[in-house]
Order: structure tokens, then sequence, then C-alpha cells
């Protein structure tokens, strides 16, 4: 399996690896926690990898300590070799 880069529009990148493109469960939960936790919502969990292709994309549950949730989808909107730019959008 090959894992591409996951970079948020405004955020950081994250890559590929093995065989076929896709973005890590993890690399993608990182990501989304890493827009929500300055807010208390530090908890994220993500329906699996993240294909890399234009137009995929997954739903996220993000919650914080008190039990508060909301699910985001998080879409890829460019590829550009390994690096994978997807946006975060709250539901």
């Amino acid at each position: 399996m090959k894992f591409l880069t996951l970079a948020a529009i405004a955020s950081s990148a994250l890559f590929f690896a093995g065989c076929t493109k896709s973005v890590s469960k993890s690399d993608v939960e990182k990501q989304v926690a890493s827009q929500y936790s300055a807010r208390g919502y530090g908890h994220v969990s993500c329906d699996g990898d993240l294909e890399g292709k234009v137009g995929k994309s997954e739903n996220c549950t993000v919650s914080d300590d008190k039990g508060h949730k909301f699910t985001t989808v998080v879409t890829v909107v460019s590829v550009k070799g390994n690096t994978a730019n997807f946006t975060v959008r709250k539901q």
C-alpha cells in the first residue's frame, strides 16, 4: 500500500507510502485534530485510510473531553506527487 502526503488547506502535509496511494487513518486523524485542538476538541476518529484521489472523502468524528462531538468530512481536492491536499468541513 502506498501512502500519500495529506495537506489540509492552510495546514501541514503528510506523505504517501506503500503500493496504492492513500493517506493512513492515523495521519488523517492527526491533521484533523490539529485543526480543532485549539478549540478544545482533541479526539478524532476517522473511518479509515483516505484514498489519494481528487473527490474522495471520509467522515471523521471530532470530540472533546466532555463528550461533545461532531462529524467532519475530509475531502481530497488535489494531488501533486506524494501530497494530497484536502478540505475539512464540519457537517
